[in-house]
């Protein structure tokens, strides 16, 4: 598992055809349109309930409690790596 806090415009495209799961937990606004161009891209958008960027819950594969973090720990580990 890769996090990275910060990543240049250009870099974006790249990095999410090398990504299975965009995670979208960053306390800030949207930047570069990012969690729709993870959903364009076919990622699983995983978010906790205070940082998600959108209010549309089809959007995401999964929206979880900041007080639970370990639940998107755990669903992390169960994804199946096509």
């Amino acid at each position: 598992v890769t996090v990275y806090q910060n990543v240049l415009h250009s870099r974006i495209d790249w990095l999410l055809d090398d990504s299975i799961v965009y995670l979208d937990i960053n306390t800030g606004g949207e930047v570069f349109n990012v969690v729709t161009r993870a959903q364009e891209s076919g990622k699983k958008i995983f978010a906790f309930d205070i940082t998600r960027k959108s209010m549309d819950d089809g959007l995401y594969d999964g929206i979880f409690s900041v007080e639970r973090p370990d639940d998107l720990v755990d669903r992390m580990k169960n994804i199946e790596i096509e």
